[in-house]
């Protein structure tokens, strides 16, 4: 077993169920408060989350999504904070409308994404069905994913994951809101 996947799914599921009374939401996000956009002087728009409680802060999530054809490409990252260590994971969405949490689809869904947890990690479908450290195996090919993703049923797409991991890793999650992360970065757009 995993230890790694364990902590992180019972974090997940921690957080997704709801098993505690927490304070009230920074940022916004939940259930009966959605999420607060602001527009970008590149004309994308940027969100943030987090789950907290008096004690303890349980995961924070950026989100910033590109207006493209009938939607939007949001790229959201999440930190999950244990004791462990802190783990963030990203991912890209396709939305038609902003959407109305900052919880990542890597959390719900099969797809491409990144993690930073003891190295940064790309990987491909839930399970997941392919995985590879960066660090001392080089990222995938954006033709790899793509096919893979293909070959495999799996719906999503590659996009700069590794670079946004890097990126935020150098800094924080609010790097995601900053000009070092591009559209051209993110999206190879």
């Amino acid at each position: 077993m995993d230890v790694r996947k364990w902590v992180t799914g019972c974090a997940m599921a921690v957080a997704l169920t709801g098993c505690w009374d927490p304070a009230p939401i920074a940022g916004a996000g939940h259930d009966d408060e959605p999420l607060t956009w602001t527009k970008l002087k590149d004309g994308s728009f940027l969100a943030r989350t987090s789950l907290e409680s008096p004690e303890q802060k349980y995961w924070e999530s950026v989100t910033r999504c590109w207006p493209v054809s009938k939607g939007f490409d949001c790229i959201k990252a999440m930190r999950i904070f244990m004791d462990i260590g802190d783990e963030t994971r990203i991912t890209l969405d396709f939305d038609k409308e902003l959407p109305e949490d900052g919880i990542p689809s890597s959390q719900i869904a099969n797809n491409y994404q990144c993690r930073s947890l003891m190295g940064v990690h790309e990987e491909i479908g839930t399970g997941p069905l392919a995985s590879r450290n960066v660090l001392l195996q080089g990222p995938w090919s954006k033709s790899y994913v793509s096919r893979f993703l293909a070959d495999n049923g799996i719906q999503g797409r590659w996009f700069g994951c590794v670079d946004v991991m890097r990126a935020i890793n150098a800094g924080s999650l609010e790097t995601l809101g900053t000009t070092i992360v591009t559209r051209r970065m993110a999206l190879g757009k």
